[in-house]
């Protein structure tokens, strides 16, 4: 039996009347069956979500692994463009034509650099950010804020 069709039955059990000690003793024997089924799935579901975080913490130890390795790779590649660079710049060559590739150097689009504390306001986007904390602890001393109410959820926790 799957664990919500157990479910189901530990709430019709939970809602039936008991009118007699026999009523009594098949609904404690029934609920007792229950509760033992119910646990047992538990367990077994809580085993293999187990499993799964084990599987998704080496996925993640991977991952990581791998994008070491690609920002190693490259590092590796941006130090050889700025090697050929600077030999292409120092050699007086713009372009050179090889077998495979045409290596040459062009100008970028313009940018701008800017010294931030020597900008007019007027240049600087502003954004407005609610500040959460501070709602949170108003909410909590009972202050009611349009807009904003303090929630909190619920989590699944296995040991």
């Amino acid at each position: 039996m799957k664990l919500y069709e157990l479910t189901a039955q530990y709430q019709r059990l939970a809602d039936m009347e008991l009118d007699g000690q026999e009523d009594f003793e098949a609904f404690n024997a029934l609920m007792n069956e229950l509760t033992d089924d119910i646990t047992a799935k538990a367990d077994n579901v809580a085993a293999v979500i187990k499993t799964m975080d084990a599987e998704a913490d080496a996925l993640a130890e991977e991952i990581k692994r791998l994008q070491d390795r690609k920002r190693s790779i490259a590092n590796k590649g941006d130090s050889l463009r700025a090697y050929l660079h600077e030999n292409l710049k120092a050699s007086g060559l713009d372009k050179v034509q090889g077998r495979l590739f045409t290596v040459a150097l062009q100008k970028n689009p313009a940018s701008v650099q800017v010294e931030e504390s020597m900008l007019a306001d007027e240049w600087f986007v502003t954004t407005r950010t609610p500040d959460k904390s501070k709602i949170k602890d108003a909410l909590k001393a009972g202050q009611v804020i349009e807009g904003a109410t303090l929630w909190q959820s619920e989590s699944l926790r296995i040991r």
